[in-house]
């Protein structure tokens, strides 16, 4: 996937998940490189946005 997003010119790649629980998912994420970027909430579901930076192609 990565490779095909920094082929057509991405700069990151974004994604959300659940923000509750005991954090094993937030810390997957964490481990294929993404970082944290906001908490959101819709209606008692709490999210997390995360963002893995790209490098272009070279």
């Amino acid at each position: 996937m990565v490779r095909e997003t920094t082929s057509d010119g991405a700069e990151q790649v974004r994604a959300d998940c659940w923000a509750r629980g005991d954090g094993g998912l937030l810390r997957y994420y964490e481990q294929q490189g993404f970082t944290q970027a906001e908490t959101f909430h819709v209606g008692t579901w709490s999210g997390q946005l995360l963002v893995l930076p790209l490098s272009p192609q070279s």
